[in-house]
């Protein structure tokens, strides 16, 4: 049912391997595929891990009350049983502690062990390092023979708290889910950093704080601001799960439709669909261009329908009008694209992102060339480029810049 888009097909043209290595914006994913992808029930429950022992059950807020943030005093250890090494009742002012969470039934805990190890042996009396863990798919005992099994392999202190209480304390108050995690404890008693125990960082930063040369109000502004984004991204999956709920009956209308080939009750239903909540479901408004303009061919009535959500719905979304250009432009066989109305709509999309959007600057200059406006076209491409990261998304812009050029310098 998909269309086929020359420009873009041409990009799939690989050896497997590098196809499957292509950036996911140049996928060939017709509108249809992706609004099924969006609605369906398994799309809203596929990046939801399986619960583990140790997982929290709901995902959390980033911003709630009783939150950790990095340049706050860390909580006093609340320790039921010490398996291995010396116990003590709170952080020492001038010393450094590693607090690691992990569980005997974790591989990445278990692998991560020797290097601990070393990361303990490297700072002897400099810093402290605790693995700790308790209930959840081990006991007590588990990890008191899990422990002296390892002998000298695990050669740092190792804790078990009953109640969970340094979990809640630390990884709970900081919106953590997985393990192994480590938080480190600077000098002071203050929190100063958190993340994997095996990464780079928690080297650096651990030897950045031993010798006195961490910066920790730049760590804690850094903290601030990236849980301003997970609240920004915790609202947005919130309200994402709640407008599928909703949209969940017209999706099965819509698929029923589709399946029967009742594609103008599906039309209707996409416009209920999009109503729902205009900028999550515009793919239902993609899809309904696309089958309106090349399945069904009633062009006069795509095109009008472009312009109207162009210039109402999605006349702030630069995604929405740039892939509505896209569809016009690049359709095989598509017979006397509307290319002043593509000109118009990704021309939108590149004001409203200061033509500062690889994507967007991409398929433009397309628009521009297939109009004859050749100079243009190497403008905006090049502009692309300049902005490209990836690699084999640069490769693909230059391509297509030779060709601009080469039909410039013909002119």
């Amino acid at each position: 049912m998909g269309a086929s888009y020359a420009r873009f097909d041409a990009r799939l043209n690989r050896q497997p391997a590098e196809r499957d290595a292509m950036p996911t914006d140049f996928c060939r994913l017709t509108a249809a595929a992706v609004l099924l992808a969006s609605l369906s029930p398994a799309a809203a429950n596929a990046a939801e891990p399986a619960a583990a022992p140790d997982a929290i059950a709901a995902e959390p807020d980033p911003m709630a009350d009783g939150r950790l943030d990095v340049g706050e005093l860390a909580p006093q250890l609340q320790i039921s049983n010490w398996v291995k090494g010396e116990s003590f009742d709170k952080f020492e002012q001038g010393h450094v502690y590693v607090v690691e969470f992990w569980a005997t039934w974790c591989g990445p805990c278990i692998v991560g062990i020797p290097h601990l190890t070393k990361t303990q042996q490297a700072y002897a009396g400099d810093v402290t390092l605790i693995g700790v863990t308790g209930p959840g798919g081990q006991t007590l005992e588990d990890v008191s023979a899990f422990v002296t099994q390892q002998g000298d392999k695990m050669d740092y202190t190792v804790a078990y708290d009953d109640q969970r209480r340094p979990y809640t304390a630390y990884m709970q108050a900081t919106q953590q889910n997985g393990i192994p995690h480590a938080f480190i404890v600077d000098k002071n008693g203050r929190l100063a950093w958190h993340g994997h125990p095996a990464s780079n960082e928690f080297d650096t930063t651990l030897a950045a704080i031993v010798a006195d040369t961490f910066d920790l109000e730049a760590a804690a502004k850094a903290d601030r601001e990236q849980a301003v984004a997970q609240r920004a991204q915790f609202e947005q999956q919130q309200r994402r799960t709640e407008v599928m709920q909703r949209a969940q009956p017209l999706f099965e209308a819509w698929a029923d439709a589709v399946e029967n080939e009742r594609l103008d009750d599906a039309l209707a239903v996409a416009d209920d669909i999009v109503a729902v909540d205009p900028e999550i479901m515009s793919n239902a408004a993609l899809w309904k261009f696309e089958t309106l303009l090349i399945e069904l061919e009633r062009t006069d009535e795509a095109y009008a329908y472009a312009k109207q959500v162009g210039d109402d719905i999605y006349a702030e979304s630069p995604i929405v009008l740039t892939y509505l250009a896209r569809i016009i432009v690049d359709t095989v066989g598509l017979e006397n694209p509307n290319l002043e109305l593509a000109d118009k709509l990704a021309s939108k999309a590149a004001a409203l992102t200061d033509e500062e959007d690889a994507i967007v600057l991409e398929v433009l200059a397309f628009v521009k060339a297939e109009r004859g406006d050749y100079a243009e076209a190497v403008r905006l491409q090049k502009l692309a480029m300049d902005l490209a990261e990836d690699p084999m998304q640069r490769a693909d812009y230059e391509a297509f810049l030779e060709d601009y050029q080469s039909a410039l310098d013909d002119e």
